[in-house]
């Protein structure tokens, strides 16, 4: 969501291209209002609604609203299987694709397969963050 700054300063804009248009185009002046009304209510519809889903949290994607670490997708519908376990943890402890590849005698892109697979489950983004949950994973 836009900060209510940075909405104004678009709007602002927008109703200078608009006022712009209404004197340069005097035949259409009709058609630039309509438009020009209708823009103005479906924005300020989208922002009441953009602001109330912020209030209620259910579109908080700013770093300084949530908290340094959580799991974005808590329910995930599908666990993570065994070998996915298997090379998350060993993710965790800082070993390469490479290694864990020859540990686990799988190939290093079925390794970052795993890996990329394990992230989109949990919801995370990093390596870091995987090592941040690391006691958390079954």
């Amino acid at each position: 969501m836009l900060s209510g700054r940075m909405a104004a300063l678009i709007m602002g804009a927008g109703a200078l291209f608009f006022t712009a248009a209404v004197f340069l185009e005097t035949r259409n002046r009709p058609t630039l209002l309509l438009v020009a009304i209708s823009a103005l209510v479906t924005a300020g519809f989208v922002r009441l609604l953009a602001s109330s889903l912020s209030a209620r949290g259910v579109c908080n994607d700013t770093a300084a609203a949530r908290p340094a670490f959580r799991l974005r997708n808590r329910n995930a519908a599908a666990p993570l299987t065994r070998r996915e376990l298997e090379v998350a943890r060993l993710a965790a402890l800082a070993y390469t694709a490479a290694e864990i590849g020859n540990q686990l005698h799988i190939g290093e892109r079925t390794v970052e397969s795993h890996i990329a697979n394990t992230y989109v489950k949990l919801g995370i983004r990093s390596r870091s963050e995987l090592i941040r949950i690391a006691s958390r994973l079954n």
